[in-house]
């Protein structure tokens, strides 16, 4: 699933030696399970108003890069900063602003884009839903 990440307001995203590893299930009571490195050493920074896109091959961290981003899973070191606040340690009760800092936009036509939808409404559907307006405008 290729992605793309965008800083729209003021704020900048910073990313800094970024790793996430995940423990395989066991196997035998004697050996624990194999770790995989899905993510390794990333760093990368985004300036508002940029667009960064995430780009690679099946199984290459795209998908786990992106649920870090979004506060929807905790990387096992490393820093992610949005807005000046680093959200890799935030409990999830403070992570809601970046429901409105950040927004993923996934390449999947088949589930991300409605066929019978118009391109403008399913551009404007996230400002209907936070209740923005002049989305005329912004769309």
């Amino acid at each position: 699933m290729d992605g793309c990440v965008m800083s729209e307001q003021q704020g900048a995203i910073s990313v800094r030696d970024l790793t996430r590893d995940y423990r395989r299930s066991r196997t035998s009571l004697l050996h624990p399970g194999a770790s995989v490195h899905a993510l390794r050493d990333i760093s990368f920074d985004v300036q508002a108003g940029e667009r960064f896109g995430i780009v690679g091959e099946s199984g290459s961290g795209k998908s786990t890069l992106l649920r870090i981003l979004a506060g929807l899973d905790r990387p096992t070191s490393g820093s992610v900063v949005i807005d000046g606040i680093d959200i890799s340690r935030l409990p999830e009760r403070r992570l809601r602003f970046l429901r409105d800092r950040l927004q993923l936009v996934f390449q999947d036509p088949m589930s991300s884009l409605d066929p019978r939808m118009r391109v403008r409404d399913i551009i404007a559907e996230p400002l209907v839903a936070q209740g923005i307006g002049g989305r005329q405008g912004r769309v």
